[in-house]
């Protein structure tokens, strides 16, 4: 009876300690938080990917403050896996002033060391989009990943304040 009971009681321990509740948004929101906010990169990763679609849900949700959804796009990048590109792909491509610049940003930072190729190709394309400031985030990011692309952004620019601001 005593060994059933110790197998019984190592059997419950080990499971619960395997066990881990799934992320959820009383989880992930009080890392978006605050005045002074910086990218709480390592309390992300320890939630591991569960959370990409927690940030993906609050990024998408219209009802929150916009600073919550901007910085949840921005911790998206600390998890640079397929999902995650293609969602910050989406959102860069929106049409969205102010989303389509933060998920361009966000995919810069989160894919410029493993796909290089993809921030390029993505910099360049939005480089014409028609939001001038989708431009001049495009901009922005093909000066650090493409400068001759950046040249010929700025060459064929037609608004003086966006070129100004590029060249700053």
């Amino acid at each position: 009876m005593k060994r059933w009971l110790l197998f019984l009681l190592i059997a419950l321990t080990a499971w619960t300690v395997g066990a881990q509740d799934p992320v959820t948004r009383t989880d992930v929101l009080p890392l978006l938080e605050g005045r002074h906010w910086e990218l709480p990169t390592e309390r992300l990763q320890e939630l591991g990917p569960d959370a990409v679609p927690v940030l993906q849900s609050i990024a998408d949700d219209t009802a929150l403050i916009n600073y919550l959804r901007f910085r949840a796009l921005e911790a998206l990048g600390v998890f640079p896996t397929d999902a995650t590109a293609t969602y910050l792909e989406g959102v860069a491509r929106s049409g969205q002033r102010y989303f389509a610049r933060r998920g361009l940003s966000a995919f810069e930072r989160g894919f410029q060391e493993t796909r290089p190729e993809q921030v390029r190709s993505l910099a360049r394309e939005l480089s014409d989009a028609p939001l001038p400031e989708v431009r001049i985030t495009a901009g922005r990011v093909l000066k650090s990943v493409d400068p001759p692309a950046f040249q010929q952004m700025l060459n064929r620019e037609s608004q003086p304040w966006v070129r100004r601001e590029l060249s700053q």
